[in-house]
C-alpha cells in the first residue's frame, strides 16, 4: 500500500489520478486495518510523488470532483483541522 513506482506515486495516487473510486475505497479499507495512525496520515493520505503532488493534486488535475470529495471524506476521518488546512487547501 505504501510502495511507490518510479515516479514515487503510490497506488492511492494512481487510483485518484485515474478516477478509480472502487479502488480508492478498497485501499482505504485496507489502510484503516493495516496502517498505524502515523502511516495513515503522513505516508498514505498526505503522500507526495516525485513532483511534490499529493493524491489531491492529481485528482484535481484530472477534474474529478467525485474523487476529490471521496479523498476529503477519508481525510476528515483521520486528519486534524490544522493538517486539513495545510495539506488540503
Amino acid at each position: 500500500m505504501l510502495a511507490q513506482d518510479n515516479d514515487t506515486q503510490t497506488a492511492w495516487h494512481m487510483a485518484a489520478q485515474r478516477g478509480k473510486l472502487e479502488v480508492l475505497d478498497k485501499l482505504w479499507d485496507l489502510a484503516m486495518k493495516e496502517l498505524t495512525t502515523e502511516e495513515l496520515s503522513n505516508t498514505f493520505l498526505l503522500a507526495k510523488d516525485g513532483t511534490e503532488r499529493s493524491a489531491w493534486h492529481v485528482a484535481a488535475n484530472s477534474d474529478n470532483v467525485e474523487i476529490l470529495e471521496y479523498l476529503w471524506e477519508c481525510a476528515k476521518e483521520k486528519l486534524n483541522t490544522e493538517e486539513l488546512k495545510v495539506n488540503c487547501s
